[in-house]
């Protein structure tokens, strides 16, 4: 570029060193005054040890600094840039004037950690002008670029320098009272938050580094959140660890898209404290108790309750660094999943105990179905609508459930589980009541016999549905202490109508039909054993605890010749394949092979049934409703 005088301007040309290679030359106007190109690691007191390169260029009055031109600011026509690491790649143009005073200056630095040369142009008042250095192959020092021949001098026309200082002095006056009025505070606790462009801080210097802007930390507790984010950054990162350092505006760019994808977070709700049942009810997170209630936000680690979480981060993101944010949303969302743990620890409990109480409500409806005639519908009556004042029916146990529910949602945990295992405790009376009319079902089509009553089923159920099952199966019925005795009215009664000789007739009347145990319903197969099962109860309970569920199988197989001979009886075998249906629950198939023993006896279990944990389940049961 040539060089020449316009009016009292001098135009010289410099080269600006970067990272990246020499960008274009910049250009610098000067009234008068001295040029000076230092490459020196330390400007003026500013100490730069974070950047490959940067510029800065500051005005001199009497010998004082009047204000350093900071990057990037715009005042009156005066553009002071960065060459930072090939930030900018257009010329750099510093445009000011000088008054002549003997002590005064435009000291523009260049400075590379590479160059070290300084050159000096010139003289006060005389001659601007450069001088050439050696140059090495690729540029590696600080030169000008071209020679100025050009003599300026104020000595044989003095007045046209006192006009142009006065002017100058009075703007350099203006100058420094705007800069003053709009420049950044000096009170450390004013701190302007983020513009809309993404910049933090106002006053950061233009050598802040990655690590200093970010860094990684900031980068872990920002991915639970914006995982997609810190991907990208850290793919950027990725790329330029190769070459250089992130320069300001690759800094910029990724501290805009991790603030817009917390913005987008807390849009989309990620960091919301609204943790959803299974049903996709909310839960009422307000009834936990207060060291889920609240929470401290760092850095100040402020005390907010939940409702205030979100907007916590908000204002951090709004008033402070993206550091300062990362912290403050690490914290929400570190509380909101230990919110969410705990309530899933309860909810867990809670909906497998209901689980369970359903699923035997579900086998009530079954075994009620099984039944027939009046008594089927008295026992919907009684068990399914509840119309009985010595038990709950099921009604009243899914009104329980509903309740386990409501206090679910809303947090109460403790009372819910209280709801829920009265439920199930009445469901299972109910479950062992209808297993008992299934089975007095049984006795009365085998003619005749006494059951013994289970704890669990009450006295005036049975005295109340004794006149049905009299008609409706033409016995005579009678409840005497804690059993019911069954006699068939076309059988003449005698003094032991349960001998064996009765028994062995009748098995010997039903002939080879005892041995198809798998086929038939509930009543069929209590009539093909000719023996009651109280009668036989410690042989059943024998067999049971010899079977083996082994470790992972669904189900276990038994050959029935390895019984001791007082056990290996068919009528003993098929009474417990009777109580073995009956448990619909747990209990898939059995199955008994025809003329056992010998034979096999299998029994299968559900799906959510393993083997071992549903035999214990079976001589439990049969404890509890036949002794032994």
């Amino acid at each position: 570029m040539n060089s020449g005088i316009s009016g009292a301007v001098v135009h010289c040309e410099l080269p600006c060193p970067t990272a990246l290679g020499a960008i274009r030359p910049s250009l610098v106007e000067v009234t008068v005054g001295l040029v000076e190109i230092v490459g020196t690691p330390s400007i003026g007191g500013y100490e730069y040890t974070l950047s490959d390169t940067h510029v800065m260029a500051s005005v001199i009055f009497g010998g004082v600094i009047v204000a350093p031109l900071a990057e990037e600011v715009l005042f009156r026509g005066f553009l002071i840039g960065s060459c930072s690491a090939g930030a900018y790649q257009n010329n750099l143009q510093v445009s000011i004037g000088i008054s002549p005073i003997a002590d005064t200056s435009l000291h523009f630095y260049c400075r590379h950690s590479r160059y070290a040369d300084r050159v000096t142009g010139g003289g006060m008042a005389s001659v601007i002008q450069g001088r050439d250095l050696p140059v090495d192959a690729g540029a590696n020092s600080v030169v000008w670029i071209n020679r100025f021949d050009a003599v300026l001098s104020l000595v044989d026309d003095p007045l046209p320098l006192v006009l142009v200082g006065t002017a100058l002095v009075a703007a350099g006056v203006v100058f420094v009272a705007w800069f003053r009025s709009t420049g950044p505070t000096d009170d450390p606790t004013d701190r302007t938050g983020a513009d809309s462009s993404g910049n933090e801080i106002q006053g950061e210097p233009a050598s802040a580094t990655f690590e200093e802007r970010i860094g990684e930390t900031t980068l872990e507790r920002l991915e639970p959140i914006v995982p997609d984010a810190v991907e990208h950054v850290r793919d950027l990162r990725s790329d330029r660890r190769e070459g250089h350092e992130f320069d300001r505006e690759q800094i910029d760019r990724a501290v805009r898209e991790l603030r817009r994808g917390l913005e987008d977070a807390l849009a989309d709700g990620r960091l919301k404290m609204k943790p959803t049942a299974p049903d996709g009810e909310p839960y009422e997170i307000v009834n936990l108790p207060s060291r889920y209630r609240e929470l401290s936000i760092p850095p100040s680690d402020r005390t907010v309750y939940l409702g205030d979480a979100e907007q916590a981060v908000q204002d951090r993101l709004e008033n402070g660094t993206l550091r300062e944010a990362a912290m403050a949303a690490e914290a929400v969302d570190e509380h909101r999943e230990e919110i969410t743990n705990h309530v899933c620890r309860n909810e867990r409990q809670i909906v497998e105990l209901r689980r369970e109480v359903t699923a035997t409500l579900t086998d009530v409806r079954e075994l009620v179905e099984r039944l027939d005639g009046a008594l089927a519908d008295r026992v919907d009556d009684f068990v399914l609508a509840g119309r009985h004042d010595e038990f709950e029916g099921i009604a009243e146990i899914e009104r329980d459930i509903s309740d386990a529910t409501y206090l679910l949602h809303r947090c109460s945990f403790n009372d819910s589980q209280r709801e829920l295992r009265d439920a199930a405790e009445a469901a299972d009376d109910l479950l062992v009541t209808v297993d008992f009319l299934g089975g007095l079902v049984g006795t009365i089509e085998h003619g005749s016999g006494t059951v013994e009553l289970p704890d669990a089923v009450p006295k005036a159920l049975v005295s109340d549905l004794t006149p049905i099952i009299e008609r409706q199966y033409d016995v005579d019925a009678k409840v005497t202490g804690t059993a019911i005795a069954i006699n068939d009215r076309n059988t003449p009664d005698t003094e032991d109508s349960h001998s064996t000789s009765r028994t062995g007739s009748r098995r010997t009347e039903e002939g080879s039909a005892a041995g198809d145990v798998t086929a038939g319903t509930t009543a069929s197969m209590g009539s093909r054993s000719g023996v009651a099962t109280g009668d036989v109860a410690d042989e059943i309970l024998f067999v049971l605890r010899e079977l083996d569920g082994g470790t992972n199988s669904e189900a276990v197989q038994y050959q029935t010749e390895r019984l001791p001979n007082s056990v290996a009886r068919s009528d003993i075998l098929e009474e417990l394949v009777v109580f073995c249906r009956r448990q619909t629950d747990i209990v898939a198939a059995i199955d008994l092979q025809e003329g056992a023993p010998p034979g096999f006896l299998e029994i299968e279990f559900t799906d959510r049934t393993a083997a071992q944990s549903g035999l214990e389940t079976l001589r439990n049961r049969f404890l509890d409703r036949h002794g032994g």
